[in-house]
């Protein structure tokens, strides 16, 4: 399985010492938020965690394969239409201090990171969560707390 952790503790232990609530509601709001975002990675191709830079383009042979399956519109990272191959297989669980977020598909590491005959396509956030997403979880957080 490859995942990421968004650790959330130290806000909500802050928020939970002022109001008692059951923080789980606020971390499943925040993977749902996380959701949506690794869906706007795909449908930019991975320009919204990478301040508009998208992903490198597929190889000619790639496209030519594509074409040959009839595989339209072509899309880097989504071959298949729908919840099918790896968007589909991205899933959260809440944890006593945030959220995971993953895949169980093997080969989700070798698109995240690249290889030495394939560039990275990062579909998580590679380092830091960008700031208009972690506004968007602000936002979420403090609307369950406030009310």
């Amino acid at each position: 399985m490859f995942t990421f952790n968004i650790d959330l503790s130290t806000i909500t232990k802050s928020i939970n010492d002022l109001f008692n609530i059951d923080k789980r509601i606020a971390y499943n709001d925040v993977g749902i938020l996380m959701l949506n975002a690794i869906t706007t990675q795909f449908e930019q191709e991975g320009a919204y965690f990478n301040n508009g830079n998208t992903w490198e383009q597929l190889a000619p042979a790639t496209i030519r394969e594509r074409k040959r399956l009839d595989f339209y519109p072509i899309h880097i990272l989504r071959r298949r239409a729908g919840d099918a191959g790896l968007l589909g297989s991205i899933h959260f669980s809440v944890t006593d201090y945030g959220i995971e977020v993953g895949t169980n598909l093997f080969y989700a590491k070798f698109l995240q990171e690249g290889t030495k005959y394939m560039p990275a396509r990062p579909f998580f956030p590679s380092s830091d969560i960008p700031q208009i997403l972690m506004d968007d979880i602000a936002s979420v957080i403090s609307s369950i707390f406030f009310n």
